[in-house]
């Protein structure tokens, strides 16, 4: 997450991703640390994601593939909706080292930005497709860093790597679900999870792991 610029009330568009997977003992969500010298939400527990970029806006030069928009959206939302989409997996890459993927990449074409790159380099593609917008919220007024931040459910069996990034997360792992209850979580984390959770038909792990 890049370091968030005072604005005063007007809160930054972000995107972060809840990423869970199956495992034979349950699902698990991938979650890191800010470091105590954050200025935003330090020392708690957060899904990667960050603020949205200039260069998030621009198509990466690989395939993409999104969803059809729903039915009434206007080209504006289209657009800023697919930025968001593209700002949660670049942040992934950056803080975790993962890439999101759907599958093998063929061809050439372009790409600038060091996420991409990294995917252009592994020859796979993004996995823009399948991820579903399950939570929004924005930092209430008052204060001086905000965001409003788009939260997105994707499939954690289709993330590659090695568990590595930038730094900015620490203790970067994948979870059981009954482990979270002792982690420090803020109450958006928590209500984005359980969005994400009941949106994979899940939701009966929660009140166990969050509510014990």
């Amino acid at each position: 997450m890049p370091r968030p610029r005072e604005e005063g009330s007007r809160p930054r568009d972000a995107a972060s991703l809840v990423l869970l997977r199956d495992t034979p003992d349950g699902p698990e969500v991938l979650l890191g640390r800010r470091p105590a010298s954050a200025r935003f939400m330090p020392e708690v527990y957060v899904f990667p994601g960050g603020a949205l970029e200039p260069g998030d806006r621009v198509p990466s030069g690989l395939p993409e593939g999104f969803a059809a928009p729903p039915p009434g959206t206007d080209a504006a939302t289209g657009a800023l909706y697919r930025a968001l989409v593209r700002c949660a997996l670049r942040e992934l890459h950056e803080e975790t080292g993962l890439l999101l993927t759907d599958g093998p990449l063929a061809g050439g074409g372009g790409a600038s930005a060091p996420a991409w790159s990294s995917y252009r380099a592994a020859a796979r593609r993004p996995r823009f497709r399948g991820l579903s917008l399950v939570f929004r919220a924005v930092t209430p007024p008052g204060l001086p860093t905000r965001f409003d931040t788009r939260f997105f459910r994707a499939d954690g069996l289709a993330a590659e790597g090695r568990l590595a990034g930038s730094g900015e997360l620490e203790d970067l792992a994948w979870r059981p679900l009954e482990a979270l209850h002792g982690l420090h979580l803020r109450q958006v984390t928590q209500a984005a999870l359980a969005a994400a959770l009941a949106a994979s038909d899940e939701h009966l792990h929660l009140k166990h792991a969050l509510n014990r």
